[in-house]
């Protein structure tokens, strides 16, 4: 059996470290060929012809990966493919985030078609994506890694026959539990991953505000989108107001070694996301075996649905700090959310998922 993944390779991206890990798991277990996507796409024919010399192909999807100068070359690519093709979705939603729905353009006749031509250029890659999915993204099996996110693929119209749950593995960052808590030292909360929007920063600043314990907090990431390269002076402005200069760290970009070290001197992970539909950071922060805090989303929810492996939190500042005290003061809830962890980092490890993600193969090469 012989596999091809298609990723953004040795980038500073989640789903390129999540493809590496991968393929690390699958290599001793498949014949496997790595591509990049962005030569895939300067060179969609002369790659076709590679990729069609094996017996499966696996896109890592993302709608800007593969949208180079304005063009759009999934499409292209996939009718050059003759083999079958499984596709791999990380972001899933009903409607996308702080973009309003193309389906909620009105107007008569040619008024309407300029909106939506208007529209197609200022979103390119929510245009493509909703293009690739009334496609079933070309796709003979997609993989997601969440039910929600197969109940909304189901929903918009993807075949459920072609739809399959494999949930977002979690590599095992160390062998060590939490340290214990010492109440005479100044607790150390945590986050983690690129700066973005998608996190409820406002309500980060009320719950650091409003703690009355002695508490240091570090943003272990940095900027990865143009989009949001105006955060970090945002933040910036927003700490010295606060005279946190001492207490509040954003990393910037940090080797993995060092943001293992980092989250292992985490006491409290707080996943404070406005919305998201899958988080690789929140998955790192698991296999780092963190006792951590999220804000109530489908993915989260999901996520605690069968164990606690991460308490949940209305996205108020009160029910936050209420979280937070629970944690410290009561040593049973702490040992329970650490022992599910530790079950739950040994049931999605990359090697378990590697065996159900070759089983697909299997099914679909005949």
């Amino acid at each position: 059996m012989k596999i091809v993944w298609l990723y953004p390779v040795n980038q500073k991206c989640g789903i390129s470290f999540y493809s590496q890990e991968y393929v690390h798991a699958l290599a001793d277990r498949i014949d496997l060929k790595v591509f990049d996507i962005d030569a895939c796409c300067s060179h969609p024919k002369l790659t076709a012809a590679e990729l069609n010399s094996c017996d499966c192909i696996h896109i890592q999807y993302e709608p800007s990966f593969f949208i180079k100068y304005g063009v759009k070359t999934f499409a292209r690519l996939c009718s050059l493919l003759t083999k079958p093709v499984v596709v791999t979705l990380h972001e899933i939603y009903d409607e996308f985030p702080d973009v309003f729905p193309r389906s909620g353009i009105s107007g008569p006749g040619c008024i309407r078609t300029i909106k939506e031509w208007l529209y197609d250029r200022r979103h390119p890659y929510q245009t493509s994506y909703t293009y690739d999915l009334q496609r079933n993204f070309f796709a003979d099996r997609v993989l997601v890694h969440a039910d929600v996110h197969r109940d909304t693929l189901i929903q918009k119209g993807v075949e459920a026959k072609k739809i399959t749950v494999i949930p977002l593995p979690v590599t095992s960052l160390t062998t060590s539990a939490n340290k214990p808590f010492m109440y005479n030292h100044t607790l150390h909360l945590a986050s983690h991953g690129f700066l973005t929007r998608h996190y409820d920063y406002p309500l980060l600043f009320q719950v650091l505000d409003k703690l009355t314990v002695p508490w240091r907090f570090t943003w272990i990431g940095g900027i990865r989108r143009d989009e949001d390269a105006s955060l970090p002076n945002e933040l910036n402005s927003e700490i010295q107001a606060h005279s946190w200069n001492d207490a509040f760290t954003i990393t910037g970009w940090v080797p993995v070694e060092e943001r293992a070290e980092l989250l292992n001197d985490t006491d409290i992970y707080l996943a404070l996301l406005k919305v998201r539909s899958t988080s690789a950071s929140l998955a790192t922060a698991i296999g780092a075996r963190r006792l951590i805090i999220a804000t109530d989303l489908p993915y989260t929810r999901e996520l605690a649905r069968d164990a606690p492996i991460l308490a949940l939190s209305a996205p108020d500042c009160s029910s936050v700090i209420e979280k937070i005290q629970l944690l410290l003061s009561d040593e049973s809830v702490r040992q329970t959310h650490l022992h599910e962890i530790e079950k739950y980092i040994d049931t999605v490890s990359y090697v378990k998922m590697a065996e159900r993600v070759i089983a697909v193969y299997k099914d679909l090469i005949v």
